[in-house]
């Protein structure tokens, strides 16, 4: 609880807006190892905050030989997949999402459109696979 209180930016530079319902996309290792742990399917996978909120807990309670033992969490992710987690859950609650939707894709399917000057995220970063 400490770790993930003193993430929270009291001074946030950005504001949701509560009348849009957002899309929120998880990308990178800690949100499709958090996703493996549930789930075979891990593109596209739908997790809810609450789900990541118990994984956090249970993650918390092991070592790191424990997490890559039981958890089948891969060495060099064992030691960091608790402050990822935090980091996620601080920024999923800040949002107000309710679920993330993770992407097996990497953040470059992410950039920008050519041309068009306008983010193309949810397209690029949810196509099935090849």
């Amino acid at each position: 609880l400490l770790l993930r209180e003193s993430i929270i930016c009291r001074d946030a530079r950005f504001c949701v807006s509560t009348q849009e319902k957002l899309l929120v996309i998880g990308v990178g290792g800690t949100f499709t190892t958090l996703a493996s742990l549930k789930t075979r399917k891990i593109h596209h996978y739908k997790m809810p905050v609450k789900e990541l909120e118990r994984l956090f807990d249970k993650l918390c309670a092991m070592t790191i030989r424990e997490k890559i033992e039981k958890a089948c969490i891969e060495k060099g992710r064992a030691d960091i997949i608790v402050p990822g987690a935090a980091i996620a859950i601080e920024l999923l609650r800040l949002s107000g999402t309710k679920t993330v939707t993770v992407s097996a894709r990497g953040v470059r399917y992410g950039l920008l459109s050519p041309g068009s000057g306008v983010l193309s995220l949810e397209s690029r970063l949810l196509t099935p696979d090849p």
